[in-house]
């Protein structure tokens, strides 16, 4: 055993010695050598793909050239590509069969040319293939619609995708499944499915229905989603940017055509575009002081003119420009300081004359410099007027205790009425209070809330916020034992409905007054588009 261990370890070092002199001996290809590995190959790209080092060893040194008995590449003509693109019927065909052929004419522009080949896409903006679909919430009587070409697809997303789609996200925070999808119209070209989608909408708002979208929706403005890049085809841009005189105009008036021209490149073609009067105009010093002198804010200087505005900002020269009022920067003019009054005897004593107590002297507004002045002098003990709120020592015998205990039903009003904490104290301390035997002990003893009794507790409330409200020590020891995730009728969230929200918006004249006054209901009826119901413009 041991001698076969030493010749596997001299084994082992003789092999890693061998592979370290290997790895060091680096092959350096001569001409000839390279010459007769060419030879053994009838293209270029044969003697790549066999020997990789000798061919970058001929290219780099040039020898390629010396190898004329290379096949010279093929080079794809238009009558070759479109001999081989007559064998097939479609694009995608044409590509499996001959990629070669197809790069060619796709890199070329002779695609178009092929007028045989037949378009499998489908016609989504003219066909029928929209539906408008539904996910009704009955606990909470809410309700989403939506539109799609593909329901099976859309309705996984509206399942799983938790992080963006809005009904998943509504079913995970109110712990409930999502409802089956519910197809209300099918067979629709993409209007006709915008028209239906807002007109179910509007139908079931009116229906007192919690309306779960928040995109706007109708005709022209209802999102077309990755459908809307096969609606500016290249020539409806064409179409549309024919309508403009500018660049500029045909940005602001489509944006969905701008924008995929500018993405496909076909700006270029637009050579009707006029450039606007100053596109060349230069603007340095003169000129941009000439024309500041026609504003007298900055704003109004750069709202008017931005070319001049960037030019002279960029440079510098709005420091110059001094009759320009920055209305963002303007200094407010600071109200001086009112002057503190000297605190001598005469006007502590002065100011202490209008309180009753030490302590109201000591927290009034503005007296507190007078205060701190006749504590730190001892002018104090001259205002004897001040009544001594602090009860001495021995005050509370067991009768004045009785007595005090008597204006309160519970322990817990006893301990924090005003007035009563240190008779509390006091009677606690001797034991008095089990005498007292109509106050009432609030809390409730170790273990009084177990599951059951915080599900019946919890029954007396909507949501979590009131139940935490109404009874904190049940919510508590649910929160801390996990469950509140029972307790499905608790809702997270407050619902507004529409006649609750109504009501709310009834008490107040403007959209600003409702916002300041119940910030929920406004958010709620902004969302729902309700708001325009009770405020119309």
């Amino acid at each position: 055993m041991d001698a076969f261990r030493c010749n596997a370890k001299e084994q082992r070092i003789m092999t890693t010695k061998e592979f370290i002199q290997k790895a060091k001996a680096v092959h350096f290809w001569t001409y000839d050598e390279c010459y007769a590995e060419a030879r053994k190959y009838k293209t270029k790209q044969d003697f790549r793909k066999n020997n990789i080092r000798a061919y970058g060893a001929a290219c780099r040194k040039g020898w390629y050239k010396d190898y004329t008995w290379f096949e010279p590449r093929f080079r794809w003509t238009y009558e070759t590509c479109k001999e081989v693109a007559k064998q097939y019927k479609t694009k995608r065909e044409f590509e499996k069969g001959h990629c070669g052929a197809y790069i060619a004419a796709r890199k070329n522009g002779w695609l178009k040319d092929f007028d045989w080949f037949v378009s499998n896409r489908i016609n989504v903006i003219d066909g029928k293939f929209d539906n408008v679909y539904s996910y009704y919430f009955e606990d909470y009587n809410a309700i989403y619609i939506g539109r799609t070409i593909r329901p099976k697809r859309r309705d996984r997303e509206h399942i799983f995708n938790t992080k963006n789609d809005i009904v998943a996200r509504f079913a995970l925070e109110h712990d409930c499944p999502v409802p089956p999808m519910y197809i209300i119209e099918e067979n629709l070209t993409l209007k006709q499915g915008q028209e239906r989608e807002d007109y179910w909408i509007n139908y079931y708002r009116e229906q007192g229905y919690i309306i779960l979208n928040s995109a706007r929706t109708g005709i022209g403005i209802g999102s077309l989603g990755a459908l809307g890049s096969t609606k500016w085809m290249r020539g409806k841009c064409y179409e549309e940017a024919k309508k403009y005189t500018y660049r500029k105009e045909f940005q602001r008036g489509s944006v969905g055509a701008y924008t995929r021209a500018l993405r496909m490149g076909w700006l270029e073609e637009y050579s009707w575009f006029k450039r606007p009067a100053n596109w060349n105009e230069v603007w340095d010093h003169d000129t941009c002081y000439e024309e500041a002198l026609k504003y007298q804010t900055i704003a109004e200087f750069r709202r008017c003119n931005l070319n001049a505005y960037t030019s002279a900002r960029k440079r510098g020269w709005l420091k110059e420009f001094t009759w320009l009022v920055d209305e963002k920067r303007l200094v407010q003019v600071k109200q001086p300081k009112k002057q503190r009054p000297e605190w001598n005897y005469d006007t502590c004593y002065a100011e202490a004359k209008k309180y009753k107590t030490r302590s109201e002297f000591e927290y009034a507004k503005g007296a507190s410099g007078a205060y701190v002045a006749a504590r730190r002098n001892g002018w104090i003990d001259d205002y004897t007027w001040f009544e001594q709120k602090q009860k001495p020592n021995g005050y509370w015998t067991y009768e004045r205790c009785y007595d005090e205990a008597s204006k309160y039903t519970t322990r817990t009003d006893f301990q924090y009425g005003k007035g009563s904490g240190r008779a509390y104290k006091v009677a606690r301390d001797n034991g008095w209070l089990d005498d007292y035997v109509w106050l009432e002990e609030k809390r409730k003893p170790v273990g009084y809330w177990f599951y059951e009794r915080c599900v019946e507790e919890s029954r007396k409330y909507h949501t979590r916020a009131e139940f935490k409200k109404g009874c904190q020590s049940a919510y508590v020891i649910a929160n801390r034992n996990g469950w509140l995730k029972d307790f499905t009728w608790l809702t997270t969230k407050k619902l507004w409905q529409y006649e609750e929200c109504k009501e709310i918006a009834a008490q107040y004249h403007s959209r600003s007054s409702f916002k300041a006054g119940n910030k929920r209901a406004y958010e709620s009826s902004v969302t729902h588009k309700w708001i325009d119901d009770f405020f119309p413009r």
